[in-house]
């Protein structure tokens, strides 16, 4: 009974201490704003402690989180081999179904040429483009049969023409460099258009809405899975997320945004190059720096992800490899890398 008693006395202690304090207006607030951080503090925790403990067959079985649209533009190259598309099956598009427990619905826009300056290394001529022999219907089939992709389309490439000077039509005065790097971030933005569009068409005919889309080319090798989960990052806060462990700020070879500024970036194409204030292209008009200095002036607010070296284009995105082949399996691309790296050295030497 004593101790019964002390406790009813603190507990009567405790409720009159709470009221007083709520009548006083500052120290009033001050103790809802502790009691709110405690509580948000206890939810996060609670959140981390079911995504990380519970596996996902347990977690929501038959149900997603979120819908995700994976956009996968530009030539084809290297995404007929069995291994790179394989890669983006099993580590990409699983590993957001795993971690983010995502449904992916992807769009592929493809073209059979290359009609970009990469064909220039091989010696040939960028006006014909560059088609590699093992690019066939058979191998593309086997491809999309791989991927299972919502939408699917090819498309011819073709050159731009534009203004030297002034490829987005503004009248700067500022440096770019170059005709062809400037014709990239077009045909970048013009291939993110059709994307987009593509994936509204599938998100009205599903009765979805994507909360993120990735923005990717065809010829990454995925070595791992994606281990990012989306559901932990606040896409109204940030939205835009990159690869900090890669090549500096934003790579146009994949990055993410939320649903919020997707129709911002995209749905105009290249058209939206013609708004940019020429201080904002100043740094030049190659396809990253223009993607850059497009979210910049959108008001993006990126946040960086860390994929630590798990996708590689490098020897993928060549559509050959030094000694004038795909690597089509695992042991050709060993070999790849192996005479890769031999082709550096003498280089360096």
């Amino acid at each position: 009974m004593p101790v019964l008693s002390s406790r009813r006395n603190f507990t009567s202690v405790a409720k009159s201490l709470v009221y007083s304090a709520f009548s006083i207006p500052v120290l009033s607030a001050f103790i809802w704003v502790v009691l709110r951080c405690w509580l948000f503090d206890r939810k996060l925790d609670q959140r981390e402690d079911s995504l990380t403990e519970t596996p996902l067959s347990e977690r929501q079985l038959g149900a997603v989180d979120i819908h995700v649209a994976l956009l996968v533009g530009g030539a084809v190259r290297s995404l007929v081999a069995p291994i790179i598309h394989s890669s983006l099956r099993q580590n990409l598009i699983g590993g957001l179904q795993e971690i983010s427990n995502a449904s992916v619905h992807t769009m592929l826009e493809l073209s059979v040429v290359d009609a970009s300056s990469h064909s220039n290394q091989f010696g040939n001529n960028t006006d014909e483009g560059h088609v590699d022999a093992r690019i066939t219907t058979e191998s593309l089939e086997a491809m999309r049969a791989a991927i299972r992709p919502s939408s699917y389309s090819m498309y011819e490439a073709k050159h731009y023409h534009f203004e030297a000077a002034h490829p987005f039509g503004r009248n700067c005065s500022t440096p770019h460099n170059g005709y062809w790097l400037a014709e990239a971030a077009i045909a970048n933005f013009e291939t993110s258009k059709k994307l987009y569009d593509a994936s509204q068409k599938v998100a009205n005919s599903a009765g979805i809405k994507f909360e993120w889309y990735i923005r990717t080319r065809p010829d990454i090798m995925w070595l791992k899975r994606f281990p990012v989960d989306l559901r932990l990052y606040d896409g109204s806060f940030h939205s835009l997320l990159y690869d900090a462990s890669c090549c500096g700020y934003l790579q146009d070879s994949f990055y993410i945004v939320h649903r919020s500024v997707a129709s911002s970036l995209w749905a105009s194409g290249s058209s939206v190059l013609g708004g940019l204030p020429c201080e904002y292209t100043a740094d030049g008009a190659n396809p990253e720096a223009i993607l850059r200095a497009t979210t910049l002036w959108l008001g993006v607010r990126p946040a960086p992800i860390f994929l630590n070296g798990i996708n590689t284009f490098a020897t993928a995105s060549s559509i050959v490899c030094p000694r004038g082949y795909t690597p089509f399996t695992k042991e050709e691309l060993i070999a790849c890398l192996s005479l890769d790296a031999e082709y550096k050295q003498q280089r360096q030497k």
